[in-house]
C-alpha cells in the first residue's frame, strides 16, 4: 500500500472515531456521573445506582469518575475545540503556518479530512456549534440528574426546560446550518424537545386534569409533537427532490 492511500485510510479512521466518541460522549458521562449520584434511602444516603454502596463511600467510583470526567467529559471537547479552531480561524491558521513551514497546506488538508463531518453542515463561521450540541446533549441528560427529584420534583424539569429553551434561542438566533432546511428541521427539531418537557411538566402538576382537558385530545397533542419533526423532515426532503 503507498503512503498516499495509507494516509487516506487513517484519516477515515480517525474521522468514523471522532464521530463514535461524540456520540459517545454524553451517555457516556451520564454513566459515569452515576458513580457520584446519591439518593436517600431509609435514611441513609447511598449511591442512586446501587444503593448497596454508601454515598462517596467507594474508592473505585470516586477514582473513575475523577480520571474519567477530566480526561474524557472535559478533554475530549476541549481537544476538539483546539483541533477546529487550527484550521477555522486565522489566529489558527497563523498557529499552523508558524509551527508547520511547509508543510501547512497538507496538515489543514489532513485536519479537514478528519474533521469534516463536524463543520461541513455548518457555515463557516459557526465551525464551533457542534461543539455546542455536544453541550446541549450532555447538559440535557447529565446536569439534571444531580437535582433531587424526590425533594424538588419539578426542580428537573424546570431546568431541563431552561437548557432546551436557551439552546433553541441560540440555534434560531444563528441559524449555523449550511442549507436553509437543514435550518428548518433542526429549529423543529428543538422546538419539539421544548415542548415535549413542557408537557412533561404539565402531567407532573396535574395541570390537565385540573384544568378539565380531555386526556385523549393532550394524548394527540402529545403525538403531534413527536410526529411533527418526521412530518417536516420529509416536508424538506420532498422540497429539495422537487427543486
Amino acid at each position: 500500500m503507498n503512503a498516499s492511500k495509507r494516509r487516506s485510510l487513517a484519516d477515515s479512521a480517525t474521522a468514523i472515531w471522532l464521530v463514535i466518541v461524540m456520540l459517545a460522549h454524553a451517555p457516556l458521562t451520564n454513566l459515569i456521573l452515576g458513580c457520584l449520584q446519591c439518593e436517600w434511602f431509609d435514611d441513609i444516603s447511598v449511591l442512586k445506582r446501587d444503593r448497596a454502596l454508601g454515598c462517596g463511600e467507594e474508592p473505585i467510583c470516586l477514582g473513575t469518575a475523577g480520571v474519567f470526567i477530566p480526561l474524557f467529559t472535559i478533554g475530549f471537547p476541549m481537544y476538539m475545540l483546539s483541533r477546529l479552531a487550527s484550521f477555522s480561524t486565522l489566529w489558527g491558521q497563523a498557529r499552523l503556518k508558524r509551527e508547520h513551514g511547509d508543510n501547512y497546506d497538507a496538515t489543514v488538508a489532513k485536519y479537514r479530512r478528519q474533521f469534516n463531518f463536524f463543520v461541513s453542515k455548518y457555515e463557516p463561521k459557526f465551525w464551533w456549534y457542534e461543539l455546542s450540541e455536544m453541550m446541549r446533549k450532555l447538559l440535557l441528560t447529565s446536569v439534571a440528574a444531580f437535582l433531587d427529584a424526590t425533594k424538588a420534583p419539578y426542580s428537573e424539569l424546570v431546568c431541563k426546560i431552561t437548557i432546551s429553551f436557551f439552546f433553541l434561542l441560540l440555534f434560531v438566533s444563528t441559524l449555523p446550518k449550511s442549507d436553509g432546511l437543514l435550518d428548518v428541521i433542526m429549529a423543529t427539531a428543538q422546538l419539539c424537545t421544548f415542548l415535549t418537557l413542557m408537557f412533561a411538566l404539565l402531567l407532573r402538576i396535574d395541570f390537565f386534569e385540573e384544568e378539565g382537558v380531555d386526556p385523549e385530545a393532550a394524548a394527540a397533542v402529545l403525538l403531534l409533537i413527536q410526529v411533527l419533526p418526521i412530518a417536516v423532515s420529509v416536508g424538506c426532503c420532498a422540497y429539495a427532490f422537487c427543486q
